[in-house]
């Protein structure tokens, strides 16, 4: 892949599935949470799951689908808690580490961008080494803090007045085509999208973007 650096001004980064495994989150939403509202609800596994699933998919995208206290309200669970006995499975891509080591040394400006609820934020930068690279709060934003999701043009909208950014030299790097598609008709230079966000699944292939595995594929020598 043929990326010109000396274009890029800022690297926007997705969190899960981008930096960090996606194993972790969708073993806890699809295996972990069913397991746990069924036992603590007293239904069987396949009526917790028939329940959890249809609010997954009648909230997908939406900020209530990212959000831990509509679902604590919803469920009448604690979402933190329940999120906290799988933190172990929490880590980071292959060679994602390496990637923002090497943004480090060029000296750009890269930015967390994510969907997530500030609790599963902070859930995973205590249990990663993310704040080792993301140390200022200016460079994590949740679209909580905007009001909307990264689905939506208003987030974009918001992220720029925010950081206050030239789309035409921006880098953007996500797993998710409904948020890939609405970067790109931003305007955002490059949009790359992750071909392997889960590594205990096989990859797919996300079409109408640059797809890659790891992140060397985006020729950094530094």
């Amino acid at each position: 892949m043929k990326i010109d650096w000396s274009q890029i001004q800022l690297v926007l980064l997705d969190m899960d599935g981008t930096l960090l495994d996606l194993h972790y989150d969708n073993h806890f939403w699809h295996q972990h949470l069913p397991k746990r509202y069924a036992q603590i609800h007293g239904l069987t596994p396949e009526q917790a799951d028939a329940l959890l699933s249809a609010r997954i998919e009648a909230t997908r995208g939406q900020l209530h689908w990212y959000c831990l206290d509509a679902w604590t309200d919803y469920l009448n669970l604690d979402l933190d808690a329940l999120k906290k006995e799988t933190a172990h499975l929490i880590g980071f891509r292959q060679d994602a580490e390496h990637f923002l080591q090497q943004l480090q040394r060029m000296d750009l400006r890269f930015v967390l961008a994510t969907n997530a609820h500030r609790g599963s934020v902070n859930l995973k930068f205590a249990h990663s080494d993310l704040p080792k690279y993301f140390q200022h709060p200016e460079r994590i934003v949740s679209a909580h803090d905007l009001g909307a999701a990264k689905e939506s043009p208003e987030f974009w909208v918001a992220l720029q007045q925010q950081l206050n950014f030239n789309p035409a030299h921006t880098l953007f790097i996500d797993d998710n085509l409904s948020v890939l598609t609405q970067a790109k008709a931003f305007g955002i230079r490059e949009v790359i999208a992750i071909a392997s966000p889960d590594s205990q699944q096989p990859a797919r292939v996300v079409p109408g973007f640059p797809n890659i595995h790891t992140f060397s594929e985006l020729g950094i020598n530094a």
